[in-house]
């Protein structure tokens, strides 16, 4: 086609004849060339435009690609002859050339612009760079949205899809849905993006008043597009299954300071009457006792510790005495050095109570004194209970060497096998050899 329409003008000019009214140029060399790929042209016969307008619609070559001598590219010009009707009404893309869009030369059957081929140039733009996120849920060419040719707004084309996102009952700010799911990701983000529009929550809302209660999701309460608080049920439909779950567990042993000081922040919820009913029940008669925190607790709280721990955590008991309660196994003999703290003893115990054991010289019991050491064995045997006390079994069998008091069988099994008259032996830590004298042995003549 180059060469014939090449040769006919030159002929023409050469004569300086006037172009006949009808000249009939032949697709034929062109086909030849361009849609065999002959002698390395370019093969256009697959390409998006060529198939529209050659295959599909039988345009001639010649109509898009003679408007000038020696001129054989297409210019916008063209497009219009037959498009005439189809301007761009988006600036500045009104002065784009018709191809930016539409790929003339795309392999395909179709020349409507892909996504990729808006991204080209929107996804690089930087006064306004488009943010298409991974997993976006429209991964749809953008012209379902965007119509340049037409010049509608394209929120207007959101209810053309979702015709049910709009309700009677939608405030008119929401009607507009690019506020709550942002372009090009759509993605709701929550209580987060609520609170972007509605910061501070109105104070005369009762509901926003409650605990944790506006950190919800806002559509546990307000029903989805319709925003209308739907009443009573909404309330019942959570409350029913959650109860008091929103107070942090274990909360009853910790609510005596903000009733205190917040007591109508917790009638936001409870009656007046919700907390007679239960302290009515839970607070023991024997708290309005005399001495009550002085003397008398302590014994209940050993008797009914479970029934202490409704109102009290561990802590309550331990922050108060200054140290673990009730004292823990084993701590009369660990006592010792929490006890060198007289004021810590003093806020439970009077002097009079250390000094049934503490009473006597060196803070031992009365009895400790004089020949103690000889007298203890006899002490020991009827008031072992009271021995251990302070002392353990461990003590008493380091001193005596063995263990006391002297098993079942000791004579005649055991003390054979330790026993004899050697000085310093362990016998005679306790006994003097007259003892075994005058009971089983004679002395030596």
């Amino acid at each position: 086609m180059l060469h014939s329409v090449r040769e006919l003008f030159i002929t023409q000019v050469a004569r300086q004849t006037p172009k006949p009214a009808n000249v009939i140029v032949s697709d034929g060399p062109c086909r030849n060339c361009h849609f065999a790929g002959y002698r390395g042209r370019q093969d256009v016969s697959r390409t998006a435009g060529h198939q529209v307008h050659v295959v599909n619609a039988k345009i001639r070559c010649i109509r898009c690609h003679t408007t000038g001598l020696h001129r054989f590219s297409a210019s916008p010009d063209v497009c219009r002859q037959c498009h005439a009707q189809i301007v761009i009404r988006i600036q500045p893309m009104a002065k784009f050339h018709c191809l930016v869009c539409h790929q003339f030369t795309r392999e395909g059957p179709s020349l409507a612009p892909t996504r990729a081929t808006c991204l080209k140039c929107h996804a690089n733009l930087p006064e306004k760079s488009l943010n298409l996120p991974l997993g976006a849920p429209m991964q749809f060419p953008c012209t379902i949205c965007h119509q340049p040719h037409i010049n509608t707004n394209p929120k207007a084309g959101c209810i053309v899809c979702h015709p049910d996102g709009v309700t009677a009952t939608t405030p008119q700010a929401h009607k507009d849905c690019v506020i709550c799911h942002p372009a090009h990701s759509w993605r709701f983000k929550g209580v987060q993006q609520c609170q972007g529009c509605h910061t501070p929550l109105p104070a005369n809302v009762p509901a926003h008043k409650i605990p944790n209660h506006p950190q919800r999701f806002c559509l546990g309460c307000h029903s989805q597009h319709g925003w209308r608080f739907p009443g009573q049920v909404a309330c019942t439909t959570c409350h029913a299954r959650m109860k008091a779950l929103p107070h942090p567990m274990p909360w009853i042993q910790g609510h005596q300071a903000q009733a205190k000081t917040r007591l109508a922040f917790c009638r936001t919820c409870h009656e007046a009457n919700f907390c007679s009913d239960c302290h009515s029940r839970m607070r023991p008669q024997s708290h309005q006792l005399p001495g009550w925190p002085q003397k008398l607790h302590g014994t209940y709280s050993l008797q009914g510790k479970q029934q202490c721990s409704t109102c009290h955590a561990a802590s309550y008991c331990s922050n108060c005495h200054g140290l673990a309660m009730p004292h823990p196994a084993g701590w009369l003999h660990a006592h010792a050095a929490p006890a060198k703290n007289r004021a810590l003893c003093a806020r439970c115990h009077a002097q009079s109570f250390c000094n049934t054991c503490h009473g006597g010289p060196n803070m031992m019991p009365p009895d400790h004194v004089n020949n103690w050491r000889v007298r203890h064995g006899r002490l020991a045997l009827t008031q072992r209970a009271r021995c251990l006390t302070c002392h353990t079994q461990r003590e008493c069998d380091a001193c005596h060497g063995t263990p006391m008091p002297h098993p079942a069988g000791w004579l005649p099994s055991g003390h054979a096998k330790t026993a004899s008259f050697k000085p310093g032996n362990m016998c005679f830590r306790c006994h003097q050899p007259q003892y075994c004298y005058q009971y089983c042995h004679k002395p030596a003549s």
